[in-house]
């Protein structure tokens, strides 16, 4: 009885690396890229950073051998228009969240290198500012609608 439980055990710590990526006082969670159309030459990506310490952390950069550039982008509604502005200070105080999804904050691979196909995955490093580096392996997603075909 004890030989299942192991292998169930072992096939979920097997997908936890996955998921998230625990380091020192930051977590980043449910990190993953929409796939972009076969001409695009940018990409999104979302995930959720959590800081779990009691100190402020400060995000020095994000980068990805997948696009030259790489840089968190935040949504904001001016004269009832929605405006897309790089961020410029990254920061968790001491048990906040920021979440980057769809639709509002997110980050903007800039200039891919290749194009991306849903189920590749996508690494990346972020280096906070006190130079702990965090790599994040983020899966490519397909969000289009698929169609269904009916017969007649």
């Amino acid at each position: 009885m004890k030989k299942p439980c192991f292998i169930i055990l072992v096939l979920m710590l097997s997908v936890l690396p996955s998921l998230s990526v625990y380091a020192g006082d930051l977590v980043i969670e449910e990190a993953w890229v929409r796939m972009p159309p076969p001409v695009a030459e940018t990409a999104a990506a979302y995930m959720t950073l959590t800081n779990k310490g009691d100190k402020l952390i400060m995000v020095e950069s994000i980068d990805s051998e997948a696009a030259a550039k790489v840089e968190f982008h935040q949504m904001s509604m001016s004269n009832g228009m929605m405006h897309m502005a790089e961020m410029k200070d990254v920061r968790l105080d001491a048990g906040e969240s920021l979440v980057f999804k769809a639709g509002s904050n997110h980050l903007m691979m800039i200039d891919l290198k290749d194009t991306l196909k849903a189920g590749d995955k996508v690494s990346l490093q972020l280096t906070t500012k006190d130079g702990s580096k965090y790599q994040i392996h983020a899966a490519v997603r397909d969000m289009r609608v698929q169609k269904h075909e009916h017969h007649h």
